[in-house]
């Protein structure tokens, strides 16, 4: 089996980025990759071949990870460090500024590359910490990889080992229970222009029914003195506005939220503005990249958008941490989150040992995907017809909630049998294994 020592090989991965922390949201919308170019740029790769007199290609897949936040390429190969300088190249080149000496994407190869995007999934490098939208995005990123046929073996064990961590950091920490986002964001930017109240409220237009346009409008619909009115591109039933009636809204709302997801600006202030009269309209683009053209200029228009929310984003942190025993309890939960990176960094690690291994972990998670997604569906609705819909949704979900956590027991098991043979240590059991997950845990939580 292969060993382990070297972790650029062991872990052959590269991640190039620019995120909110290294360039406004104007220069991370030029470096949106549409599939057809994610299909060319990952061509053009395999076709270099790698350093060290490598001969073969040193990238086997590549990923983009497109976010509000962020805007990173992950690339799979046998060489990262020379992917690195590639994709660099060319990711400086793609923003524009090849001359320009303040753009500087950040770099991480091998194990620094995995522990950022386990950190990444959690949140834990977003404008609001801790955030969960993102680990639905890194899914999502995987999913089109394989779609356009950029993805790779060591990029297809990314999924399952991020989502076992996220599970841990669930049950582990207070992971997942604030429900803050981009969202919540929008929320306190809407506040802060409009200072709605039950005696003067305020209507805001929410364009795009998304996974952050849905969140949005749950919050406004709890929010005293705003009222929501949905829009979207396509049918999204009775309660969302078409298209053709955008014009229409904005002549009537207070306040408008873009959260849209097209890959050039469709928002024509020319066009969807033409109806409105009187005190210019305040509209927050929540697009990467943007969703409204930032050169247009109209009398009735005051853009703002992702730049804009840093400011907000830092006084909620600031505020979230008012006191030392915040601080402190921020910190115990980096600690425990931290454990839990380091063992799925290990799990990673064992899962590109060797063909042998590999292999065994790909087989378990077919048939979990297949047991989870298709067969326990299925059973429930054969054999339990005679319950109400809302408990055989619980049951379908306890059902799947017991093969993940019985799968999660075969992996630590694989995982410490591997292990052990690489240290030439008597293998643990997968209690042992499980405790010591949850020991580490808690001694750190305890630090």
């Amino acid at each position: 089996m292969t060993p382990l020592a070297d972790t650029h090989t062991a872990i052959p991965l590269t991640v190039v980025g620019c995120d909110f922390r290294r360039a406004s949201s104007r220069w991370r919308s030029r470096l949106v990759l549409n599939r057809d170019e994610l299909r060319t740029f990952h061509r053009e790769l395999r076709s270099v071949g790698g350093g060290h007199h490598n001969t073969g290609s040193c990238v086997d897949g590549l990923l983009a990870l497109q976010t509000c936040n962020r805007n990173e390429w992950v690339a799979a190969g046998s060489d990262p460090r020379w992917a690195a300088g590639l994709l660099k190249a060319q990711m400086t080149h793609r923003a524009g500024c090849a001359d320009e000496s303040w753009f500087s994407p950040y770099v991480y190869t091998g194990r620094a590359a995995l522990r950022h995007l386990l950190r990444v999934a959690l949140g834990r490098e977003s404008l609001v910490t801790g955030e969960l939208q993102i680990a639905g995005q890194l899914h999502d990123a995987l999913e089109e990889t394989r779609e356009a046929g950029t993805s790779s073996r060591a990029l297809n064990h990314l999924g399952p080992v991020a989502g076992r961590l996220l599970r841990a950091a669930r049950a582990r920490t207070n992971y997942g229970t604030t429900g803050r986002g981009v969202h919540s964001l929008a929320l306190e930017w809407l506040r802060r222009r409009l200072a709605p109240t039950a005696a003067n409220s305020a209507r805001v237009a929410v364009i795009g029914t998304g996974s952050i346009g849905r969140q949005l409008l749950e919050m406004i619909s709890r929010e005293a003195g705003l009222t929501a009115l949905a829009v979207n591109r396509s049918p999204a039933g009775a309660a969302v506005k078409p298209w053709t009636a955008l014009a229409e809204v904005l002549a009537s709302v207070d306040a408008a939220v873009l959260c849209t997801g097209a890959r050039s600006p469709l928002f024509d202030p020319e066009q969807f503005l033409r109806l409105r009269t009187g005190a210019p309209l305040p509209v927050l683009d929540l697009g990467i990249p943007h969703q409204a053209d930032r050169s247009l200029h109209h009398k009735t228009l005051v853009l703002e958008g992702l730049d804009e929310l840093r400011a907000l984003a830092s006084s909620a942190h600031s505020a979230d941490q008012a006191t030392a025993a915040d601080t402190d309890a921020a910190l115990q939960e980096e600690l425990a989150l931290d454990t839990l990176v380091d063992r799925a960094v290990a799990e990673y690690r064992i899962m590109c040992a060797g063909a042998d291994v590999g292999e065994l972990l790909d087989s378990v998670r077919r048939q979990h995907r297949q047991a989870v997604y298709r067969d326990v569906p299925r059973l429930v609705e054969r054999n339990f017809t005679h319950l109400s819909v809302g408990d055989r949704a619980q049951l379908e979900e306890d059902l799947q909630r017991i093969l993940r956590d019985c799968a999660d027991e075969v992996f630590r098991g694989i995982k410490g049998v591997s292990l052990a043979s690489q240290a030439g240590a008597p293998p643990s059991t997968p209690e042992q294994s499980s405790s010591s997950v949850s020991t580490q845990a808690s001694e750190s939580t305890a630090r």
